[in-house]
C-alpha cells in the first residue's frame, strides 16, 4: 500500500480497530527540517533509503537536480532552508 497508506485519519483508525485497539487521540504535529546551506540540505535529503534507490536507478546527478529544484521553494531570505512537514500520530487504548 505504500508509506502513506495510514495518512488519512479513517485508515489509521481502521488499522487500530483491526488490531483490537480503540483510538484515544489522533493529532498532527508540525516539524520543520532546517538546513544552514544547500550542501547540507542536499546531503540530508539524499540520505533517505528511497532516495538512494532512485539514485541507483536514475543516477546521483538526477537526484541532486531534483532536490535542488525542490529546495527553491523552501529557501529563506538568509539562504538557509526550512521544510515544514506535518506528521500524524495516534494513541490508543485496548478495547475492553
Amino acid at each position: 500500500p505504500g508509506p502513506f497508506a495510514l495518512s488519512e485519519r479513517d485508515a489509521l483508525e481502521a488499522f487500530f480497530t483491526g488490531a483490537g485497539l480503540e483510538v484515544a487521540h489522533v493529532a498532527d504535529v508540525d516539524c520543520t527540517f532546517a538546513y544552514p546551506d544547500t550542501t547540507t540540505a542536499v546531503k540530508a535529503l539524499s540520505s533517505a533509503g528511497p532516495v538512494i534507490r532512485v539514485a541507483e536507478h536514475d543516477g546521483w546527478d538526477a537526484v541532486r537536480a531534483d532536490i535542488n529544484s525542490f529546495l527553491t521553494g523552501h529557501v529563506r531570505p538568509d539562504g538557509t532552508y526550512a521544510i515544514h512537514n506535518p506528521f500524524r500520530y495516534a494513541m490508543s487504548t485496548p478495547v475492553a
